[in-house]
């Protein structure tokens, strides 16, 4: 095949390609052409309503946090208010739990298995989180805090 030949046949192709494609298309709206609509003036504009302003994009916290030899580690974790926080809970050796009774978040955090937490830090203050579940002799050390500042 020549490529003479080639160019034919991809020509041929292409504009059976786009035929097909516009017979498709219904003829009110093919009229209508490409051409983009004009920008509104001035004077459509006056006593326009405002349009809403985006919303603001708050931010996102995420931490890491690991149970094991009864530490949470980190053990202290400071977000602002506001802040949305991401935490992304693994228990080792053994399963443990976290409860953070402030946020009504109580989860089960099976061992060598991820488990995602999200909440919305909207209180400020200190609040205490732990292992809610009774795992040995050091459970009452498996504990740490959640710091809000305003």
């Amino acid at each position: 095949m020549t490529t003479a030949t080639r160019r034919w046949m991809f020509s041929a192709m292409t504009a059976a390609g786009i035929t097909a494609l516009l017979s498709c298309v219904p003829a009110s709206v093919r009229a209508q052409g490409t051409t983009p609509p004009a920008a509104p003036s001035a004077q459509d504009l006056e006593g326009a309503a405002p349009s809403a302003a985006a919303p603001a994009k708050r931010p996102v916290r995420t931490f890491q946090v690991y149970g094991d030899n009864w530490e949470f580690l980190p053990n202290v974790i400071q977000v602002k208010k506001g802040d949305h926080v991401v935490l992304k809970l693994r228990a080792y050796r053994a399963s443990r739990s976290f409860v953070l009774k402030a946020y009504k978040i109580d989860v089960l955090m099976p061992q060598d298995e991820d488990v995602k937490v999200e909440f919305d830090a909207d209180k400020a203050g200190t609040f205490p989180f732990k292992c809610g579940r009774p795992c040995g002799d050091g459970c009452a050390k498996l504990r740490g805090k959640l710091i809000v500042e305003e």
